[in-house]
């Protein structure tokens, strides 16, 4: 599909002679719309996609019914374009053109939109380019809700199955399992479990690890859906459950890494006794993965997991685990010898091997107040070395997070204990 991809006009355009000055001018007599209609086909590149950039916002002040003369018959054209930055721009512009027919309130614009424009996104969905696809999809999630519930299954969803069906590039069914989870509750109870669901367990046993790790890191809004309607709690622990457990256990380390990424979320979507009974071992089997990839995804999670779950359920081993993500600093005797060293901002970034510790100790800051309105004031017992060692931390990202917590952590501790908490962080981190 993409090599056969057409864009033979677009390519004799650029392949003209560097264009002159007289080719760069713009004739400012033309109005906007003559504008857009003249150069949204230069072949000038820039002119192509500043003018694209105009579309939307230049059609819902024409008008629906100049848009549709004037605008509407060079998309097609324009969605054939080599640069793929003209393509992404185009798709984000579709937003406006499809807002502008829903707001006629007429039924000649509202199939207008079902017939030419949403067909339109289905062809950027099928994009080569990451960048086109990823910008067609969020506009296609914002597009569903002027559709009309009646059509939802002919003219969104269908485009879903169609695209999870794909056998020629994985890239779609990726972009597939993402849009299924993303629209899952605008395809509403029924259509989920008739439809959403089956697919998105038949994607998670994809031969391809890409489009299982593309499902496991897109689930918990099925999840959610799949415990709403009859029979609630057959449709989460016989189907969707069970579809989870395996890419827990992937040979993939990258799809049980995306198993890990996305399970505080899940656990927030699903009823409790699922989290007690069935999350609780699965994060206990993610925290003692063989890969060390995992393992600190997984601890990453781990407090806005506490987060969700009742007090009488947050075990000692879970507690202690969490607690454990920061680490006394061995070297702050020879820092406070040598004056305090800051560590480089720039190794505060994303987790890597070597700056693990750090990483740990941010996201640990960043959910201490949900996990102690998780225990209450009677745990907080335990809970009080960790925020000693993390208002003292060496990086300033990490106290900085203390400091805006401390408020809430007064609120959920009582006045006593605040008074304490405000003493301490004013000796480490004013």
């Amino acid at each position: 599909m993409w090599a056969d991809t057409d864009y033979g006009e677009a390519e004799s355009r650029d392949n003209h002679e560097v264009p002159t000055f007289d080719d760069l001018a713009i004739n400012d007599e033309l109005s906007d719309v003559e504008r857009v209609t003249t150069y949204a086909t230069s072949h000038i590149e820039l002119q192509r996609y500043v003018h694209i950039k105009m579309l939307g916002e230049t059609a819902q002040q024409a008008g629906y019914e100049t848009a549709k003369e004037k605008f509407f018959p060079i998309l097609a054209t324009v969605a054939q374009d080599n640069e793929y930055l003209v393509r992404q721009q185009l798709a984000l512009e579709l937003e406006q053109l499809c807002r502008l027919c829903h707001d006629q309130n007429s039924d000649e614009a509202y199939n207008t939109m079902l017939k030419e424009l949403i067909p339109m996104l289905d062809q950027l969905l099928h994009d080569q380019m990451i960048e086109v696809r990823t910008s067609a999809a969020e506009v296609l999630v914002a597009v569903s809700h002027f559709v009309r519930d009646d059509d939802i299954m002919e003219h969104i969803l269908s485009i879903m199955l169609n695209m999870a069906h794909d056998q020629e590039y994985d890239e779609i069914r990726m972009t597939a399992a993402s849009l299924l989870n993303d629209l899952a509750e605008r395809f509403g109870v029924e259509l989920c479990h008739q439809f959403v669901i089956p697919e998105v367990i038949s994607l998670s046993e994809d031969p391809v690890f890409r489009v299982r790790k593309a499902v496991a890191l897109n689930i918990d809004k099925v999840f959610k859906m799949a415990g709403q309607g009859d029979s609630t709690q057959d449709a989460v622990e016989e189907r969707v459950l069970p579809a989870f457990i395996r890419l827990t256990t992937d040979p993939i380390w990258g799809v049980r890494k995306a198993c890990a990424e996305s399970f505080a979320s899940i656990s927030k979507e699903v009823d409790v006794s699922i989290r007690i009974n069935h999350l609780m071992r699965i994060q206990d089997m993610l925290s003692n993965d063989a890969s060390k990839w995992v393992r600190a995804s997984m601890l990453q999670k781990l407090g806005r997991f506490i987060a969700t779950l009742p007090a009488e359920h947050v075990t000692d081993e879970i507690l202690s685990r969490y607690i454990g993500m920061v680490k006394p600093d061995t070297r702050k005797d020879d820092q406070n010898a040598k004056g305090h060293q800051e560590i480089p901002q720039g190794s505060q970034g994303a987790f890597n091997p070597h700056t693990q510790i750090h990483t740990n100790d941010y996201h640990c800051a960043f959910t201490l107040p949900a996990v102690v309105q998780t225990l209450g004031p009677k745990r907080w017992e335990r809970l009080f070395p960790l925020f000693k060692l993390l208002v003292r931390n060496e990086q300033r990202a990490v106290r900085r997070v203390m400091s805006h917590s401390l408020h809430e952590l007064g609120r959920l501790l009582g006045e006593e204990i605040a008074g304490m908490l405000c003493a301490i962080e004013y000796l480490y981190i004013v």
